[in-house]
């Protein structure tokens, strides 16, 4: 018969956000064993039979490093493009048509930050060994990972900026190199999303773009289609804080599409009509949410405390969708408090419906979607509570600084979800984009937080269990390893890399050479 092998950590009596390193002595000594006994000392062999392959740390730190160079070079191209002031503000080529093509921009630019956020969330997991793809039902063999997060960011980022470095020293000086129109720099961009988010098997990561569809299918057909599960709950979470974006794909089509770019006649034309459908995609994402909650309180076992907790969330999506057609339907743009004693009963609803919202969803974030506070059997009677004593991160500064800028992100948010804005003395672009930043910012930290809950309590229900398998450090794993060194040898010189290096160099020159030129 075969032998039994049996190894018991010891990890009673540690701490309950366990270390790595003793995690990953633990998972060694196992696999030294098993690969004595049943795969003939290959401890590689052995380590691909037992470990939960995980992709951790950059495979490739030169090619990235390279993109990130690429980046800088841009950001200087925008700023010294910034700093020049031309002898005439005469348009097209006036602040006015750098203004309107922003949104344009940011249908780019929002979807990238929260790239970057995700790599660096999904990092954090993996330090601490919160099984992310194991709650998430992400299938780890093909999902993007830290490096290939990282690789896509730096790429697309890489573009963004020479695109916008291009076209702003194109608007500022009003030379046009190669006589291209500097509106076509914006519409390039567009093009070049679109290819990557459409391209066939085999490129920019096709299994992650499909498992990425089948969520949001899943998401749209919530009320009717299959149980909700936690990755439909979660993304439809981050499509609410994406809704700066969502309106931005409206803007851009209509931009483009009724040939807004033309003129600033046009342009104004176009917001008459943008401002009719903005409303109705702000409010998308919190629509959503509110039939997920609908449904898992249909699904839930009826007279359990559960289903009041689905409709009190359901709730939380009711307020925000009342402040957003209160605020399409009255057009309230501003908010002045020197003339508050002004305002109609309508603004006055609208407001104080929009202040409720964000309380609530301040509450809920703390309370419900992190359970950062717990009863406290010795605490005073005026406040009972104290910091949850299961945590998984070990500075308690880090919750409580959480707690603080999730609230200043949840005014942010309150801003965003207004379809016209409320900055009367600031330009919208400014503004809007700033918003929607801290918003994506906020959701990224919420993230953190929100899956520790997850990892730790089962918070929301979603699974039989309330154990999840640990997830093991895999940074070193031969097998693996050995594998992406042969890729990363070639990966250098490539035709990619080349690709991008002449790119880098031929644009950089470009945009100095049209700045210079016009001095």
């Amino acid at each position: 018969g075969g032998a039994a092998v049996t190894y018991t950590a010891n990890l009673k009596d540690q701490p309950f956000y366990v270390g790595i390193k003793r995690l990953e002595k633990s998972a060694a000594v196992l696999e030294e064993m098993f690969a004595e006994l049943y795969t003939k000392g290959d401890v590689a062999y052995a380590q691909r039979q037992l470990r939960y392959l995980h992709r951790l740390g950059l495979q490739n730190k030169g090619y990235i490093g390279f993109l990130l160079g690429g980046c800088f070079f841009a950001i200087l191209a925008i700023i010294w493009a910034s700093l020049y002031h031309p002898a005439e503000d005469v348009c097209p080529f006036c602040l006015a048509s750098l203004q309107s093509t922003i949104p344009v921009y940011r249908v780019l630019l929002m979807p990238l930050i929260w790239l970057w956020c995700w790599a660096g969330v999904i990092l954090v997991f993996k330090e601490y060994a919160i099984n992310y793809p194991f709650i998430m039902s992400i299938n780890p063999y093909t999902e993007l990972g830290t490096d290939r997060c990282i690789r896509l960011a730096s790429l697309f980022s890489l573009f963004l900026l020479f695109n916008f470095a291009l076209f702003l020293a194109a608007v500022r000086t009003g030379f046009e190199p190669l006589g291209i129109p500097f509106f076509m720099y914006p519409l390039a961009l567009l093009i070049f999303g679109i290819v990557a988010l459409v391209s066939p098997k085999g490129s920019f990561h096709f299994k992650s773009r499909r498992f990425l569809a089948q969520v949001l299918l899943r998401i749209v057909v919530a009320p009717f289609g299959p149980e909700v599960r936690f990755v439909e709950n979660y993304v439809a979470d981050v499509l609410t804080s994406m809704t700066v974006f969502l309106r931005d794909i409206d803007y851009a089509v209509k931009f483009y599409a009724t040939g807004a770019f033309a003129s600033s006649e046009a342009v104004a034309k176009l917001d008459e009509t943008y401002w009719l459908s903005a409303p109705l995609v702000t409010a998308i994402p919190s629509w959503f949410r509110l039939q997920q909650c609908i449904r898992r309180f249909y699904d839930a076992p009826r007279g359990s405390n559960e289903r009041l907790t689905h409709l009190l969330n359901a709730f939380k999506y009711f307020l925000s969708l009342l402040a957003i057609v209160l605020a399409a339907v009255f057009n309230y743009t501003t908010v002045d408090f020197s003339v508050i004693s002004l305002w109609e009963p309508g603004k006055i609803v609208w407001f104080t419906v929009l202040v409720c919202s964000t309380v609530y969803g301040y509450t809920w974030d703390i309370l419900m979607d992190w359970g950062l506070l717990e009863r406290s059997p010795d605490a005073h009677w005026m406040f009972p509570w104290r910091l949850r004593k299961h945590r998984i991160y070990p500075y308690k500064a880090f919750y409580f600084f959480a707690a603080a800028f999730n609230l200043v992100g949840r005014v942010a948010w309150a801003f965003t979800i207004v379809p016209h804005g409320v900055f009367g003395k600031l330009p919208r672009a400014v503004s809007t984009t700033t918003m929607a930043a801290i918003e994506v910012l906020r959701r990224a930290q919420w993230s953190l937080l929100r899956l520790e809950n997850e990892y730790t309590s089962n918070a929301a229900n979603y699974r039989s269990v309330k154990d999840v398998p640990m997830m093991l450090h895999t940074e070193h794993h031969v097998g693996f390893a050995m594998e992406q060194s042969k890729k990363l040898a070639k990966r250098w010189w490539s035709l990619s890399g080349a690709t991008v290096g002449l790119l880098n160099t031929g644009v950089t020159l470009a945009a100095l050479f049209v700045i210079y030129r016009q001095q």
